[in-house]
C-alpha cells in the first residue's frame, strides 16, 4: 500500500496544465487572470477554475491584497530570507482560506435552519393529505 505522501507526489507528477507549465517558466512572477486568459485564449472564469485545480497540487499565492497569482516557490538553493518569505506566504494563504471557510459556515446556518423547517412543513403537509 502506498503512503499518502507517495500518492500525493504521484498525483502531482501526473497533473498537467498549460497554465502551470507557463507559470513554472518564471515561478516568482505574478500573473493576472486577464493576462493568462489572453495568453491561453480562455475566459477569466476558466483561468480561475484552472488555478484552483493547480492549487490542489502546488502552493499558489492569491491573497486579497495582491493583484494576481504566483507560485510560492522555494528550492534547496533558496536563501534563509526566501524560505522565510515562502513560509509566511503559506501561513497568510492558510489564514485567508480559513477565513473564507468560516464565512461560508456562517452563511450555512440560516440555510440549514430553513431546510429543517421546510422539511417539517413538508412532512406535516404530506400527513394532512393522507
Amino acid at each position: 500500500m502506498k503512503k499518502k505522501y507517495e500518492q500525493t507526489q504521484e498525483a502531482k507528477e501526473n497533473f498537467k496544465s498549460d497554465i502551470l507549465a507557463y507559470m513554472l517558466t518564471d515561478p516568482t512572477r505574478v500573473y493576472t487572470k486577464t493576462e493568462l486568459a489572453a495568453r491561453f485564449n480562455m475566459s477569466e472564469r476558466k483561468v480561475r477554475l484552472e488555478l484552483e485545480k493547480i492549487a490542489n497540487f502546488y502552493p499558489i499565492r492569491a491573497t486579497a491584497g495582491r493583484k494576481g497569482y504566483s507560485l510560492i516557490y522555494f528550492d534547496n538553493e533558496s536563501s534563509f530570507d526566501e524560505l522565510t518569505q515562502a513560509n509566511m506566504d503559506c501561513f497568510y494563504q492558510i489564514k485567508e482560506i480559513q477565513s473564507r471557510i468560516d464565512s461560508l459556515k456562517a452563511r450555512m446556518k440560516p440555510l440549514i435552519a430553513s431546510m429543517k423547517v421546510t422539511q417539517e412543513m413538508i412532512v406535516s403537509y404530506h400527513n394532512e393529505r393522507k
